[in-house]
């Protein structure tokens, strides 16, 4: 799998062949106790980025929902330009509005995790590694700066505020995001029967 530099390693968390007529309003999706919680409870810190500021039009000329205020959230707190979420409280169930919120209504979320966390469990409910030669796409700027910035001490993974969890970025030093594409190419499976 080449890369280059900035390029971050790209996984799908949804399958496309079983989870390609998802209903937005259905959180009961594995990626969210089998990929997010195990992420998120091993993270030093968790933020999420402001999404848009208001209604607006989707790709396709849809309207897209009223943006989530993340001052009503009582799972964030304000950091630096950012939220921070509150890891004393439940931050996943109740809250999956946040994580699959898509269409910018919500900024990305990265999440910092130590250097040495183990993938291996993660990545066998996830799809398609590839690197990601458009990073900035979809994504917060602020957040891809944070990655590039913490990448060559801590891993940082990335959910994007335009598609919410249909994939998630990795970003590492090269010597680790080198050992973690390798785990990602023997674990990761498009075509895995992944049925709920």
């Amino acid at each position: 799998m080449a890369k280059t530099r900035f390029c971050p390693l790209s996984v799908d968390l949804l399958s496309y062949q079983r989870d390609k007529y998802m209903n937005v309003e259905d959180y009961t999706f594995p990626a969210y106790e089998n990929v997010i919680r195990p992420l998120f409870d091993a993270s030093i810190q968790a933020f999420v980025y402001r999404g848009t500021s208001e209604e607006h039009e989707g790709a396709f000329g849809e309207l897209v929902g009223k943006p989530i205020d993340m001052k009503q959230e009582d799972i964030l707190i304000p950091y630096k330009g950012k939220y921070r979420f509150d890891k004393t409280k439940e931050c996943i169930s109740g809250h999956e509005y946040i994580w699959h919120a898509r269409s910018y209504k919500r900024g990305s979320i990265v999440l910092i995790l130590p250097n040495d966390f183990d993938f291996s469990a993660v990545f066998t409910y996830c799809y398609s590694p590839s690197f990601d030669e458009t990073p900035h796409m979809g994504q917060s700027p602020g957040a891809v700066k944070l990655c590039r910035e913490t990448k060559d001490n801590h891993i940082a993974v990335i959910f994007s505020a335009s598609n919410g969890i249909e994939n998630m970025g990795i970003y590492a030093s090269d010597e680790t995001i080198n050992k973690i594409a390798d785990l990602a190419e023997s674990l990761c499976d498009e075509l895995k029967d992944m049925t709920l």
